[in-house]
């Protein structure tokens, strides 16, 4: 079963169990899965586990995004109902490496590619995401990069 067929089964469960929070928000990602299609032009095959992935976890960042705005501007619940969204769709996304393993990954970039400082975050990020995709975000592999390029 690919993800996408998983996530119309659940969206599909959740329908009939009346649980609004996975119900709406699978709505949104097949959704954006039916528009990455189209920008794709995989309409008739349909996205691989790879791109759905992609989407998932543009979904997610966006999620964090308005997480911390919300809390910022002291909405505490339009932040909270953005948490539950978020945790709806970590649930398909691969498990996170840990900051330590990160840590470990991004120093074996620094040392292939030679990187020497700050200057070079770009071409760390690249080479690290690239091994790790989706098992590491972004945002905590750019922050042990930056601290580790100082």
């Amino acid at each position: 079963m690919t993800l996408k067929e998983q996530i119309l089964k659940d969206f599909m469960t959740a329908f009939k169990e009346k649980d609004m929070v996975t119900k709406n928000t699978l709505s949104m990602v097949k959704s954006e899965i039916s528009n990455a299609e189209i920008n794709l032009g995989s309409r008739e095959d349909g996205l691989k586990d790879e791109d759905t992935l992609k989407v998932l976890k543009k979904m997610v960042k966006q999620r964090k995004d308005s997480i911390k705005q919300f809390e910022d501007g002291g909405n505490e619940e339009m932040a909270e109902s953005e948490r539950e969204e978020l945790e709806v769709l970590e649930k398909y996304l691969p498990e996170q490496m840990n900051v330590e393993d990160i840590k470990v990954k991004v120093e074996e970039v620094i040392k292939k590619v030679g990187a020497e400082g700050p200057s070079d975050l770009g071409k760390v990020m690249g080479a690290t995401m690239k091994e790790l995709g989706a098992e590491a975000d972004g945002n905590v592999v750019r922050e042990v990069a930056s601290e580790l390029l100082a």
